[in-house]
């Protein structure tokens, strides 16, 4: 069989055919033959054995696990079963009120009260500063998400978004709306994708503050602090981020994020916005150094003369919604 296999495929047994090259070749034949009939990978038959016990152990699960969720069911009622808050002390979130807030007019306290402008005064500034946070924090969670799902951002819905939004919940007392990072990252890590877990994550707290408050009481606040950790595990990877810009040549956007962030761990985040803003505009400024234009800008009447009026300054940048064109003086459209 050996030197009938060797005539069929150009080669003798003379030419050093053995029993072992057969084999050699039989093999790959059949390696070949299944590579082409199954897109099924072979099985892996270097594993260990104790390895190949787990695989069999573990079951195929087709749907996703909520992880989170059960680690917070379980360490729950482990803490309610054993009564961990009350014999080693363990932090629990405590009392919660039971019931919607009821709904009224932002302005009734104004309404009965005579607001002058000094007291009106020491709201304009943090309203601005809060203003420019949330929504500064809820379009760089966009932003980020959308380059890892790959969709696109709109600036201006996302801002009008939130105007109604906080305008709304305003009338229940509720907090300013903004995009939460630790939030988007849990829903991400689960796999949502449109907005209905939105709907549904508010249904599930409207009938958790109606009838199921004391179902969270004793939750330990360990958990839930494990619970932001791990949703921002994945976030925690764009620390370096400043390197790798540093190393591919942009070296500009890397002092911003390095200004930013310092200003932010060391400060607050209204001082390192500022901060990211103000070298953001410097950077803008020192990259069109030298590029200013002068315009004439005035013509006299009846003359064929120019006359310098003022010295106009324009940068040729993106920073500015316009640009020095030059300001023509006259009294018609004839004197231009």
């Amino acid at each position: 069989q050996n030197e009938d296999h060797a005539e069929t495929h150009g080669y003798s047994s003379d030419d050093g055919y053995d029993d072992e090259r057969d084999c050699d070749y039989n093999c790959n034949q059949f390696q070949g033959t299944r590579s082409r009939s199954s897109s099924k990978p072979l099985p892996e038959l270097a594993l260990s054995e104790d390895e190949t016990k787990w695989r069999l152990l573990i079951p195929k699960v087709h749907f996703p696990i909520p992880d989170i969720f059960l680690c917070v069911v379980l360490f729950t009622a482990a803490t309610v079963y054993w009564n961990l808050d009350e014999e080693y002390g363990i932090e629990v979130i405590g009392y919660i009120p039971t019931g919607l807030p009821s709904a009224a007019w932002p302005l009734a306290v104004a309404q009965t009260q005579t607001w002058t402008w000094i007291e009106w005064r020491p709201l304009i500034w943090p309203g601005i500063l809060l203003a420019m946070v949330t929504y500064v924090m809820s379009l760089s969670v966009a932003k980020h998400f959308g380059r890892e799902y790959e969709y696109e951002v709109d600036a201006d819905q996302e801002m009008l978004a939130l105007g109604v939004g906080s305008f709304v919940g305003s009338c229940f007392g509720a907090y300013v709306c903004t995009g939460n990072l630790t939030r988007s990252a849990i829903l991400a890590q689960l796999g949502v994708k449109t907005l209905l877990a939105s709907l549904v994550g508010a249904l599930m707290v409207m009938m958790s503050l109606l009838w199921f408050t004391v179902l969270f009481e004793r939750i330990p606040n360990t958990i839930l602090a494990a619970v932001v950790l791990v949703a921002l595990r994945s976030l925690m990877s764009h620390t370096m981020e400043a390197k790798r810009l540093w190393r591919v040549g942009r070296r500009k956007d890397a002092l911003i994020w390095w200004s930013t962030f310092v200003s932010v761990t060391v400060f607050s985040i209204e001082i390192g916005l500022g901060v990211g803003l103000a070298v953001v505009v410097l950077l803008k400024l020192y990259k069109n150094y030298g590029k200013f234009k002068k315009s004439v800008v005035l013509r006299i009447k009846q003359s064929v003369a120019w006359q310098r009026l003022m010295l106009m300054l324009g940068l040729q940048s993106p920073l500015f919604t316009t640009r020095g064109r030059g300001l023509y003086v006259g009294d018609d459209e004839d004197d231009y």
